[in-house]
């Protein structure tokens, strides 16, 4: 296949376009976004897939423009990696695809795949990457000049001025506890300048040496006997920065914030080393520089982690995997328009409460679900009910997917997994109860496990399949029940989630979106 990757940036040219060429395809480079050109160059080289990654400068919304008319007029798939999710989800990403309108988005962080499907644009899930041949390009690797104890390789960008932000947490976490203890550190990147506690150089054995080249960051991966990395975001299962899979691939010892996306990727003290605090930081550096073959051990462990499991061959293939699959619908919708169907708010919820058994829950902001302390005696058990009317759908229409969506507002200490089932007989938000709640079927048809307390973030279930009998009439639509799947644990599993009268934005009432091919048209919804 032919390749054209529309992004000129060393940092991005490095990773996919590597990944495609080792799985035997041809890849070309443009960082130049000017219509004539481009026109010229997609003439000479017939690209069937375009990429476009992240942000750049000639990223103008007028180019973006070109970009979209250029893969309409010859053809090709577009797709658009979303690098600068979630920080800049609203900000950039969600813009610039509503104006290049890619066949696919791949994303670095899975709770952003709502808003692109929600804008009718498949996507998928896409961690950053390792490129193992770009070791071979640096001359002189591992090199002297850069053996330090101690070494941060990152870019402040607004971190004096975001304090709220994780990526601030994360210097707080990882390197404050070491400047105020007089740890020889080094540093590199823009911005280090401005960080107050460098005007002190009596108190802190700090070296700050400005930015430094991609190339150069692989070198000091290679010598330092630590590497510090700051991540951007602890809340979400998913995205950890490019530099957690380079530190560690180039054979880096990684020392990092701990998050749930690291903890998901990698396991402490075997691939790398993670802190959440600043005492833990001291304690782990303290150790690991005195203990010199567990430090090898682990980084090597680790580079092998990466090489097995998180090369840019790897996350090539599975973007073509995705691009297969959507052609493969594509062929079977018989040349049908792919067509969305939003559904927000429910048209009924409410929740049922043992603790309250006579009486329905409806007229509330939230849905509660889950196990908590009765205000009397004993527990009380909660389940959320919820209704979305269809309405009608093509006579040719054949469904794609269909995902349920609830905003999670607060979470208990305890973790919990909520169960989706559809409910099997007639209710009414009104007088609905613990007492006269309607049967549900046996089985869940979908699942979502939420860790105790949770921050605040979407939920999702899949149920294509309960939603293809409704709309097919095989079973009756009387909505669904939403219950924990520990109902008989003595521990607080509770959670509430934003209701169909929500009094914050209405962007987080309850949804269901519903994904369908047809060549008779859009029903609306």
């Amino acid at each position: 296949m032919r390749i054209l990757y529309l992004n000129g940036h060393p940092v991005w040219t490095y990773g996919l376009p590597w990944g495609f060429r080792q799985l035997g395809h041809e890849v070309k480079i443009v960082g130049v976004i000017q219509k004539d050109y481009l026109t010229r160059y997609m003439e000479l080289f017939h690209p069937k897939l375009l990429v476009t990654v992240g942000w750049m400068d000639e990223y103008t919304f007028d180019k973006l423009e070109v970009i979209r008319k250029l893969a309409q007029d010859f053809g090709c798939l577009h797709a658009y990696w979303a690098t600068e999710d979630i920080n800049f989800l609203e900000r950039w990403s969600l813009r610039m695809v509503k104006v290049v309108q890619p066949d696919v988005v791949f994303t670095i962080n899975a709770d952003c795949i709502p808003y692109y499907r929600d804008l009718g644009i498949p996507a998928f899930h896409l961690e950053f990457g390792y490129n193992p041949g770009f070791e071979a390009s640096i001359p002189g690797l591992p090199a002297p000049g850069y053996d330090h104890d101690l070494a941060l390789v990152a870019n402040c960008y607004d971190i004096w001025t975001n304090t709220d932000s994780f990526r601030y947490k994360s210097m707080e976490i990882l390197v404050r506890p070491l400047v105020e203890k007089g740890y020889d550190l080094v540093l590199y990147g823009k911005g280090w300048e401005e960080a107050p506690w460098l005007a002190d150089k009596q108190r802190a054995r700090v070296h700050y040496l400005g930015p430094v080249s991609f190339a150069d960051t692989f070198r000091i991966y290679r010598r330092a006997k630590i590497v510090l990395n700051l991540q951007n975001q602890g809340q979400h299962t998913t995205q950890v920065t490019s530099r957690t899979f380079e530190i560690t691939g180039s054979g880096g010892f990684q020392l990092t914030t701990r998050t749930p996306a690291v903890e998901k990727l990698f396991v402490h003290r075997q691939h790398l080393v993670m802190s959440s605090s600043p005492e833990e930081t001291l304690e782990l550096v303290d150790y690991y520089l005195a203990h010199e073959e567990e430090r090898q051990a682990i980084a090597a462990n680790g580079r092998a982690e990466i090489l097995a499991k998180h090369t840019y061959d790897k996350r090539a293939a599975f973007i073509l995997s995705c691009l297969d699959s959507i052609k493969g619908k594509e062929k079977a919708s018989n040349s049908k328009n792919l067509h969305l169907k939003l559904l927000q708010p429910a048209a009924a919820d409410a929740y049922v409460a043992s603790g309250d058994p006579v009486n329905s829950h409806r007229n509330v902001a939230v849905l509660a679900i889950g196990r908590e302390r009765n205000r009397g005696a004993g527990w009380s058990t909660s389940r959320a009910y919820l209704f979305f009317d269809l309405g009608d759908f093509p006579p040719d229409a054949e469904l794609d997917k269909a995902i349920l969506y609830l905003w999670l507002n607060w979470k208990g200490t305890a973790g919990d997994v909520i169960q989706c089932y559809p409910v099997l007989q007639p209710w009414q938000e009104e007088t609905i109860s613990w007492y006269n709640q309607p049967a549900h079927g046996g089985q869940p048809v979908a699942k979502v496990a939420v860790e105790g307390n949770a921050n605040k973030k979407w939920l999702s279930w899949d149920i294509t399949a309960l939603v293809k009998k409704w709309i097919d009439k095989t079973i009756a639509n009387h909505g669904l029940c939403l219950r924990s799947l520990y109902e008989n644990v003595r521990a607080a599993t509770i959670q509430t989630l934003a209701s169909s009268r929500w009094t914050g934005s209405k962007e987080y009432k309850p949804y269901l979106t519903i994904l369908y091919f047809s060549s008779t048209g859009d029903c609306g919804s």
